[in-house]
Formats: structure tokens, C-alpha cells, sequence
């Protein structure tokens, strides 16, 4: 698993280096970054928002005001409610954004995107996580994304903490949406970041640190900030679990025993998912079930 896990993350690198050899390392990271906060089925409308809005012209708005980031997001994503539609008072987080598109965006057109919400969680609303992103591309805005990250993967320290330098730039539980998941709706009981600490966690893993591998196997091979990255991988916890982590348990363990997991772990699982079960969901011939499964036998004996 470990192995299978290192191959994903090497593949994922490779993807990032090869668009950013077409559009610069910080829309490549900008991109990839977008494409992960999005809820599975709203990955494509995030990834159309990152190329309509390209990471310049988005790190130019962050730094002119820190709520127009949000702001433009809403827009393009055709998430903003031009003309507030309920007969109470909009809250004042509305009202706000409303004042920047209208003083500072009045030509930002929407890309006209649907969101289908059938089985989506309301934490997951497509505005709660386009506005967790938004901050944390607004708390990286100063030294640009990638120079940010890179300060931290270059600093002396240990994984752990590498990993809360990280987290630390998607903010905490403030803010309008922190305790609200729509723009009408009641207060939430407790109050969340926008970017759970899963989802965030996701992100490290599946950009953060495949981005930064693909900076350390760049023109310039950079050994010792290879060395960072490949300990963080290596200590990251898990992620919240999906149905092909619990699937591939339940084949690869017999149902026998709860198996504890890493992230690098789970990448593992994914990858011997996408090479081998992806194709092959019947299990008949397959070597990597009969290899373990030889395995089983030899321990019992």
C-alpha cells in the first residue's frame, strides 16, 4: 500500500509539472487547489471558475480588498443573489459583497454553472467551500501562493509542524459562513471552518504536497526539499473515508479486522482500485486478490 500510495502521488506530480509547463507553476497549484475544494460532483465547475478567474488577476483582487475574492466567486459560479429575495434584512456579509461587486466588478459576468445538490450535505454547499477557498488564497496573497507554500517546505522543522504551518492558512471557524450554510437559512449549532478540517487534510495530500514534489523533480532537482515533503506524506493521518477506501477494506481484509491507515495509505488503496478493481469489480482473475489471499493462507498455517 505504502508503495501504491507513492506511485499516485508521483502521478499526480507529474500531471501538476506538465500543466505548469504550459501556464506557470502558481495557476497550476491555483487550479489543482480549486479543483480539490470541491465536492465531487462540483470538482468541473470548480475547475472552470480557476480558468475563467486566472490566479494573477485573483491574487491581484485578494489583495486589494479581503472579501473580493469571495465576492467574484460567487458570481462566476452564478451562486450570488443579485437581488436579495426574502423579506427580512440581507445580513451585513451580503451586503458588503454586494457593495464590491457592484463598485469594484460591475462587468464580472456569471459563467451560468448549475450545482446539482441532491445528496450533498448542506456543509458541503458549493458557497461554503468557494468561500474557504477565497480565504485561504486570501491569507497566501502577500508572497503569492507557491512562495508561500515553499517558505514552509523549506523551513527547518518536523512534519507536524509543517502540516499546522499549512492548516494554519485556511483560517478557523469565523466569519458569515462559518456558522451558516446558506444565505437564508438558520444559524448552524456549532460554527465549522468552511474547509473542514478533512477536507483540508484532502488538500495537503492531493496538491500541497504533489505540487511541492513536482518543484523538487523539477530543471532544478532540490534533494533535501524532496526529503520535507516525502516525511510529511509519510506522517500525514488519514482522510475522511470514501467509498472506494471502504470498498478495497472490505475485499482486501475479508472482512476480518479493522485495519488502521495513513493517508499515504489510502492513496495506496485508491491506486490499486484504479489498476486493478476499476476494471476487473467481479474479482475473477485477479492476481493481487490471489497474492494476498496466498498470503492469509500461509499466516493461518
Amino acid at each position: 500500500l505504502d508503495l501504491a500510495g507513492e506511485w499516485r502521488v508521483l502521478d499526480k506530480a507529474r500531471r501538476i509539472r506538465e500543466r505548469a509547463q504550459r501556464a506557470g507553476m502558481e495557476q497550476a497549484l491555483y487550479e489543482t487547489f480549486m479543483v480539490a475544494c470541491g465536492y465531487s460532483q462540483f470538482k468541473k465547475a470548480f475547475q472552470l471558475i480557476a480558468e475563467a478567474l486566472p490566479y494573477d488577476r485573483a491574487r491581484q483582487m485578494a489583495q486589494q480588498d479581503p472579501m473580493s475574492l469571495e465576492a467574484a466567486f460567487l458570481r462566476l459560479g452564478a451562486l450570488w443573489p443579485e437581488e436579495w429575495p426574502h423579506e427580512s434584512d440581507p445580513p451585513e456579509h451580503y451586503q458588503r459583497l454586494s457593495a464590491l461587486l457592484r463598485e469594484q466588478m460591475p462587468g464580472l459576468k456569471s459563467l451560468g454553472l448549475t450545482w446539482p445538490r441532491a445528496a450533498v450535505r448542506p456543509a458541503n454547499a458549493p458557497e461554503r467551500r468557494l468561500a474557504g477557498a477565497a480565504r485561504f488564497l486570501t491569507r497566501t496573497a502577500d508572497r503569492g501562493l507557491h512562495k508561500r507554500l515553499d517558505l514552509i517546505w523549506r523551513e527547518p522543522g518536523t512534519p507536524l509542524e509543517r502540516r499546522h504551518a499549512m492548516e494554519e492558512l485556511f483560517g478557523g471557524a469565523t466569519g458569515f459562513w462559518a456558522s451558516h450554510y446558506s444565505w437564508q437559512g438558520p444559524r448552524a449549532r456549532e460554527a465549522s471552518s468552511p474547509l473542514g478540517e478533512g477536507r483540508i487534510r484532502t488538500i495537503i495530500g492531493n496538491v500541497l504536497i504533489p505540487a511541492a514534489l513536482a518543484e523538487a523533480r523539477g530543471d532544478a532537482p532540490n534533494p533535501t526539499l524532496e526529503k520535507h515533503v516525502h516525511e510529511l506524506f509519510a506522517a500525514l493521518p488519514r482522510e475522511p473515508e470514501n467509498r472506494i477506501h471502504r470498498r478495497m477494506l472490505q475485499w482486501l481484509a475479508f472482512g476480518k479486522q479493522e485495519i488502521r491507515m495513513n493517508f499515504r495509505q489510502q492513496q495506496g488503496l485508491m491506486q490499486i482500485h484504479e489498476d486493478w478493481c476499476a476494471h476487473n469489480p467481479s474479482c475473477r482473475n485477479c492476481s493481487v486478490l490471489a497474492y494476498l489471499r496466498a498470503l492469509d493462507d500461509k499466516e493461518g498455517s
